[in-house]
């Protein structure tokens, strides 16, 4: 195994390193953190959103393996909509990111999508690894 591991490329924010050993609960609060963070910077990365909070999180352990754990989560974020012109009303929204997260102590991965999806049918993208 080489020194060195490929992300993909992330919307920029500050994101949570790897927890330095892996437990369910470690999983689940390098998740937590990161998916807020990911959400985060996909509505600040949208011109004409601006980010107002967090509201709502469901975060689970779905399974453990022998050398990491599968956890999906739910992210709910508030924004408001930039208005331009003479307008002073302000138009807020709300959006869900769901993804699943398997993670490991060299690496996580991200699946956007559907938490009922099954493992094999999803699209994996390395986001975290060790020796970065």
């Amino acid at each position: 195994m080489g020194d060195s591991c490929d992300t993909v490329s992330l919307p920029a924010g500050e994101y949570p390193e790897l927890p330095s050993s892996v437990s369910g609960e470690s999983a689940r609060t390098f998740v937590e953190a990161f998916e807020r963070s990911y959400a985060r910077a996909k509505i600040e990365q949208q011109s004409e959103k601006s980010f107002g909070g967090f509201d709502g999180r469901r975060t689970e352990i779905r399974r453990q393996t022998d050398d990491g754990y599968v956890v999906s989560v739910e992210i709910r974020v508030d924004y408001a909509i930039k208005q331009s012109g003479e307008a002073t009303r302000t138009d807020l929204g709300s959006e869900s990111f769901d993804a699943v997260y398997y993670v490991r102590e060299q690496f996580a991965s991200r699946s956007a999508g559907d938490r009922a999806e099954t493992a094999s049918n999803r699209a994996w993208e390395t986001v975290a690894c060790r020796g970065e």
